[in-house]
C-alpha cells in the first residue's frame, strides 16, 4: 500500500501539472515510453498483480502495488471523482487510518471510511476495490445522518427548509420540511416530499438559487461535506449558501465567503 500511494501521488502531481494523467509511472523517464507500472492493467508490466488472488506472501512490493494502483484507477475513472477526488480519500486513509501492520483488506475499508469522512460515496470506494478482490467484508457507516431525516442548520441560527419547490432558511420549528437525508449517492432528500432531491440547476453557476427537483444521478444533484461547508459535486468551487442571515432567506450556491456563517451548515440533533 505505501509503495501504490507513491505510485497515485506522482498521477497525481501529474494532473496537477498538466491537468490530465497518462496512467503510466515513469512513461516520461523510460527510452520506451512505456513505464514502469501500469495502472489500468498492472500485469502489462512482469511481474505485476492486479488482483488479491495473485498475491503471494513476500512478494516485491514493487509487483503488490499493482492491487491498490489498480483500485485507485477505478474510482478515479468514476464519474463524478476524477483524480484529484480519489487522491483525496487516498491521502485521508494514509494520514488518519493506515498502520504500519494494515493488510490489504484492512487497507480498503479505511479507504470507505475515509470516502464517508469526505461526505463521498462509500458505495463507489468499495465497488473500486471489489475489481481487485478486496473490500468485500468492509462495513462502513453511512454518512451521518443517513439513518434517519434531521435538521441541517445554517451558521446563522435557521434551518434549511423546503417551501414548496423553492429552498430557504427559517427559524427551526422541527418540522418535516425542515429535516433532510444526505444518501451514501450524496442527495440531499427532504422528509415532507417524496422523490425530491436539492438542485441547483444541470449547469450550477454562482448566484443560482437552490430548488427541489426529481432524483436523479448526475453530479450538479449531489452535494458533499468539506467540514462545516456543503460543495456541489459537479463544482465544488461552489458553496451552499443562505442569501443573507434573515428569517426566510432563499438558499443558493455561492463561491467560499471565508468560513461566513452564511455558508456554514451542521446537523441538528
Amino acid at each position: 500500500m505505501n509503495e501504490a500511494f507513491s505510485d497515485m501521488a506522482g498521477e497525481a502531481a501529474e494532473f496537477f501539472m498538466r491537468g490530465k494523467v497518462d496512467w503510466i509511472v515513469g512513461a516520461d523517464i523510460t527510452k520506451s515510453g512505456k513505464g514502469i507500472r501500469n495502472f489500468p492493467n498492472p500485469s502489462k508490466h512482469g511481474g505485476s498483480i492486479e488482483h488479491i488472488k495473485d498475491y503471494r506472501n513476500g512478494m516485491n512490493v514493487h509487483y503488490s502495488s499493482g492491487i491498490f494502483n489498480k483500485a485507485f484507477y477505478q474510482l478515479a475513472e468514476v464519474k463524478g471523482w476524477g483524480i484529484r477526488k480519489a487522491f483525496d480519500v487516498m491521502v485521508l486513509a494514509n494520514q488518519v487510518y493506515w498502520q504500519r501492520n494494515s493488510t490489504f483488506e484492512q487497507g480498503a475499508c479505511d479507504v470507505m471510511k475515509a470516502a464517508k469522512d469526505k461526505g463521498y460515496s462509500v458505495a463507489d470506494a468499495k465497488a473500486a476495490f471489489t475489481v481487485v478482490g478486496v473490500g468485500d467484508s468492509c462495513k462502513v457507516d453511512p454518512p451521518d445522518p443517513t439513518d434517519k431525516y434531521k435538521p441541517l442548520q445554517s451558521g446563522a441560527g435557521y434551518c434549511l427548509t423546503a417551501s414548496g419547490n423553492a429552498v430557504t432558511v427559517s427559524t427551526c420549528n422541527n418540522s418535516d420540511s425542515q429535516h433532510w437525508l444526505l444518501d451514501d449517492q450524496g442527495h440531499l432528500m427532504v422528509k415532507s416530499v417524496s422523490n425530491s432531491c436539492l438542485s441547483v440547476g444541470s449547469n450550477p453557476k454562482r448566484g443560482n438559487q437552490a430548488m427541489l427537483s426529481s432524483c436523479n444521478n448526475e453530479d450538479y444533484q449531489r452535494w458533499q461535506f468539506s467540514g462545516n461547508v456543503i460543495q456541489n459535486v459537479k463544482d465544488s468551487s461552489l458553496r451552499l449558501t443562505s442569501w443573507g442571515s434573515r428569517n426566510g432567506a432563499r438558499v443558493g450556491v455561492w463561491t467560499s465567503l471565508n468560513n461566513h456563517p452564511i455558508q456554514q451548515w451542521w446537523w441538528k440533533n
